[in-house]
């Protein structure tokens, strides 16, 4: 019984860790101003772009790339 309260109590623990580390990762793409597009880094279109994380580049109405794709 002792077995299973623990077990059960560190499984919660490592959920909460990996939910934490999760929402500490934020994901940046370049954006463009002109074209009001976002880009990955690899893409052609994404040279001498400053970068922003992905979410305030959605809430700031940037659109994918179409070429790179990202999402």
């Amino acid at each position: 019984m002792i077995t299973i309260i623990l077990l059960l109590f560190l499984t919660s623990i490592l959920f909460l860790y990996l939910k934490r580390k999760k929402t500490e990762i934020t994901n940046y793409v370049y954006m463009n101003e002109k074209s009001k597009k976002y880009h990955l880094k690899g893409c052609p279109y994404a040279k001498n772009l400053n970068s922003i994380p992905l979410e305030t580049a959605i809430k700031d109405g940037y659109l994918p790339c179409q070429i790179c794709n990202p999402k």
